[in-house]
């Protein structure tokens, strides 16, 4: 004995919405990795940059700061 036809369209029905939701789930998951990739990108290269930045500051200066006798 088959099930009345409207616990089949139901069921359907509840099929095609679990499916759609999925796919949602599924896109928002993947769109939100990807912006994890770019943050995790952009903090590596803020990072060698700031590094980069910090070794050259610390150098120290070729040219001969002024002393207070050389304002007079």
């Amino acid at each position: 004995m088959q099930p009345p036809p409207r616990k089949v369209k139901l069921t359907q029905e509840v099929k095609v919405r679990f499916i759609e939701q999925l796919s949602s789930l599924q896109s928002k998951q993947q769109r939100e990795t990807e912006l994890l990739e770019d943050i995790r990108s952009y903090s590596k290269q803020r990072s060698a940059i700031e590094r980069e930045y910090g070794q050259t500051s610390s150098l120290p200066t070729l040219i001969p700061r002024p002393s207070s006798s050389d304002y007079c």
